[in-house]
């Protein structure tokens, strides 16, 4: 099922609620997930993952905050044929250090075809910089 613009922004709904587990239930288990340089691992959530290693990877950042991240959605380009879109996204928290983590982020995603589709590919680009500089100063570097 093609997704236009609205399809989109109510895929990534749970998000701005910081709904983490609600968005994940529109993720594939099989997801090919890419945060930052697939290969070069410099930050420690880089590398290509499933839906289980993300969230591994993930957790040490989470617990850089005292509550969820909500993500802002700010832009959505859709692909043409509905099939997948660019998605731009802001995070504006404080870490649990009291640091400030201003995160621009832009997610290019394509789903299945399943009723409703669920997320089969995610590219994120970042701040890499940034993640790995929270991630260190409260106590979750590499």
């Amino acid at each position: 099922m093609p997704l236009d613009v609205e399809g989109v922004r109510e895929l990534f709904a749970p998000l701005t609620k910081a709904d983490w587990p609600g968005f994940m239930t529109r993720v594939r288990d099989d997801v090919s997930w890419t945060v930052g340089n697939g290969v070069i691992h410099s930050f420690p959530v880089a590398g290509t993952h499933n839906k289980e290693a993300f969230l591994k990877a993930f957790k040490p950042l989470s617990e850089c905050f005292d509550d969820p991240i909500p993500m802002n959605v700010t832009n959505i380009i859709p692909y043409p044929d509905g099939s997948g879109a660019a998605v731009e996204l802001t995070v504006k928290v404080k870490a649990k250090d009291g640091s400030p983590f201003d995160n621009f982020y832009c997610w290019v995603t394509e789903f299945d075809d399943a009723s409703p589709p669920k997320v089969k590919t995610v590219r994120a680009y970042l701040d890499t910089a940034l993640v790995k500089s929270v991630m260190e100063k409260n106590g979750h570097g590499e």
